[in-house]
């Protein structure tokens, strides 16, 4: 096949430029058709390769004029002969617009060939960058109120006289300013940084020396105050303080440790508040001397500004989960440790004191009950132990047994790997109730609300004994298949809890009660007498979960308030139910079978976790003291959190009691 055009192609060809050229004569002037007429003058002035449409710099603006329009991005297939909609004449609503709002100086930068190759250190970059973030970062916050829509302040330093040379060796644009606020802050836990003492220990370390070693080898003899009269007993006082600065400023260096960070750990300064009472003649309160040392409130090390949204509760996952009882969006992120880190951190002596040891842990975690069931058991209007915890010791002692065999059923083991011959005596068992029962409800866990669920859910009608209404009130709720003869009372959810129309109110709660389950159907308590049937046997003397006593929060029978037969609505079904709550007070599905509690699902969902007591009380101010001081100083030494645990509590000034005592700070030495 032969590659010369065809003649049809030079017809063509011809035809247009013919036509072309006759467009031309007729123009006032005639026009030769050649490149100069149609294109402009052919010569140009040489330019180097760094101002050429081939540079970085060019490539940097077609990048930018990509993110303001692109034109990659298909047409208006509706309407071809629209205008293209990601053509913008400006930057608004574009990727660009958006990039300026972080990055406002690479709009700034000059299109030069000292920026083009002039070569420098990228850390060089990154540090102007966030350190003239750090300086402008309160016009970053009140740029907006919106997080989404506010701008950076950036500086922009373009290249003019340095060198490579220059700008390989040093940084030429370093803002000491930014360097002085992250000395002072204190949140994140990464800060404080101070600047000059990190850069003080990389420089001695690469001469084979160390901060501390110059610290404890050049110590000042004595401690001179010529600005007021003291007496020798005072001058003496301020020598033995000017040793014991000395101390704390090595021994803390010798950890890493600045002296803002000391403040942080030990709430005191390297000069203890008696060498300020000394020098200034003045007797300083323990809140004045930390203030004036720069102690911060609690909230503060969190990055909360109040101490109210700290401890906030609100469970509202779009205006609420702003406190840090909140672990995964917040406790987590605002301290940057892991979730393992933070069950081991609950398990230490220093957070968690009242944590027990040894044999009273191995009862603890025998126990397979609810703290909050067994704590309805507790006597509350007795200070006697034996009558106060007498229910609790009673349940213990018939139902431990069991623990086994219902441990068994919900987990079943086909390799038979389990041990099912746990052993507790009756004696351990009181000891432990009566020592132990109220210590470990002001343990610190992790509650992740998921225990037992019941199998139905749905909301309660209760029939109407007088004549139907003719306009029935507007906040009663017109539900398929709802009667004028039907009363809304409530929402039975899973976990057992009966809430009121607006779904905020607890109104009644099912509780737990321990049962056998026999092959006849029939479900036995822990005494052997029959409290009910099932629908379905699984087996012969299954321990099983009931549901039983529905109570209002008060404590009194529902049934007595709300009635004791109702229709159940399911919200995922259209099959309604009839249940019930028989002459026990226990909750019954149509006339005979009981409700029994399903098995804990383990989602291992961290939405659903919360950080709080096993008593259900939130934790406090000064725990979350404990815990970021901890996480701090674990995270500076490098140990591990055990290791450091250990060494608070081994260096306390009060030792930990064995049998759950609190553990006091350490010394501030």
């Amino acid at each position: 096949m032969s590659d010369r055009p065809s003649p049809q192609k030079f017809f063509h060809l011809e035809t247009r430029i013919k036509a072309l050229q006759a467009v031309a004569d007729q123009m006032e002037i005639p026009v030769p058709l050649n490149l100069e007429e149609l294109f402009g003058s052919m010569d140009y002035c040489e330019c180097e390769e760094c101002t050429s449409v081939y540079s970085p710099a060019s490539y940097f603006v077609e990048i930018l004029q990509f993110l303001r329009n692109n034109n990659l991005a298909p047409k208006d297939l509706a309407n071809p002969g629209n205008p293209n909609p990601n053509i913008h004449p400006g930057i608004e609503g574009t990727p660009l617009e958006k990039l300026f709002r972080r990055r406002p100086d690479l709009g700034c930068l000059e299109l030069t060939c000292d920026n083009t190759f002039t070569v420098l250190p990228y850390i060089d970059l990154v540090n102007e960058v966030m350190e003239s973030f750090v300086v402008h970062k309160d016009d970053y916050h009140n740029s907006n109120t919106d997080p989404n829509e506010r701008k950076a302040r950036l500086e922009t330093f373009n290249v003019e006289d340095e060198t490579t040379s220059e700008l390989l060796a040093q940084p030429q644009h370093t803002n000491y300013e930014a360097y002085c606020i992250l000395k002072n802050a204190v949140y994140p836990f990464t800060l404080p940084y101070h600047q000059p003492i990190d850069a003080t220990r990389i420089f001695l370390k690469y001469l084979g020396t160390s901060r501390y070693e110059l610290l404890d080898t050049f110590r000042t003899a004595s401690e001179i105050c010529t600005n007021v009269v003291l007496t020798p007993a005072e001058q003496q006082e301020l020598q033995d303080l000017h040793k014991k600065t000395c101390d704390r400023a090595v021994d803390s260096e010798f950890l890493g440790l600045t002296q803002e960070e000391y403040i942080i750990l030990t709430k005191e300064a390297f000069w203890e508040k008696r060498y300020f009472d000394i020098t200034l003649k003045k007797t300083h309160t323990e809140q004045e001397y930390q203030h004036n040392i720069g102690v911060k409130h609690v909230h503060d090390y969190y990055g909360y500004k109040t101490e109210a949204e700290m401890l906030d509760l609100n469970e509202d996952a779009i205006n609420g989960q702003k406190g840090l009882t909140f672990v995964k969006k917040q406790f987590l992120p605002r301290t940057g440790i892991q979730y393992i880190d933070l069950v081991e951190l609950l398990k230490t002596q220093f957070i968690n004191p009242n944590y027990p040891q040894g044999k009273a842990l191995t009862i603890l975690e025998s126990i397979r009950f609810s703290y909050r069931f067994l704590q309805t058991l507790v006597d509350t209007k007795s200070n006697d132990p034996k009558v106060k915890f007498a229910k609790v010791i009673e349940f213990l002692e018939t139902a431990q047994p069991l623990v086994p065999l219902l441990h068994a059923m919900l987990h079943p083991d086909p390799c038979q790997q389990q041990k099912l011959n746990w052993c507790l005596e009756t004696k351990d068992l009181q000891r432990w109730v009566y020592c132990y029962f109220e210590k470990i409800g002001k343990l610190i866990v992790l509650e992740s609300g998921e225990g037992p669920q019941l199998p139905i859910e749905g909301q309660l009608f209760k029939p109407q004994q007088q004549e139907p209404t003719p306009n029935p009130p507007p906040d009663v709720p017109r539900l398929r298949l709802l009667s004028e003869n039907e009363l809304f009372v409530g929402t039975l959810r899973k976990d057992g809890t009966i809430v009121d129309k607006d779904g905020e109110t607890v109104i009644g709660m099912v509780s737990a009660t321990f049962g056998i389950l026999r092959k006849d159907r029939t479900v036995v308590d822990l005494s052997g007498t029959q409290i009910g049937r099932v629908a379905k046997a699984i087996g012969d003397n299954i321990p099983v979960l009931v549901a039983g006593l529905v109570k209002t929060p008060d404590g009194k029978s529902f049934a007595e308030k709300y009635g004791d037969e109702f229709r159940l609505v399911k919200d995922r079904s259209d099959d309604d139910i009839s249940i019930r709550i028989n002459q026990q007070g226990m909750l019954q599905v149509g006339r005979q079978s009981l409700v029994l509690w399903l098995p804990s699902p383990d989602t291992c969902n961290l939405d659903k976790v919360r950080l709080t007591h096993l008593d259900g009380n939130p934790v406090t101010v000064d725990e979350c003291d404990r815990i970021h001081r901890f996480i701090r100083l674990w995270r500076k030494l490098g140990w591990t959190i055990d290791e450091t645990d250990k060494a608070l509590v081994g260096l306390s000034t009060h030792p930990t009691l064995t049998n759950g005592g609190t553990p006091q700070h350490p010394d501030s030495r």
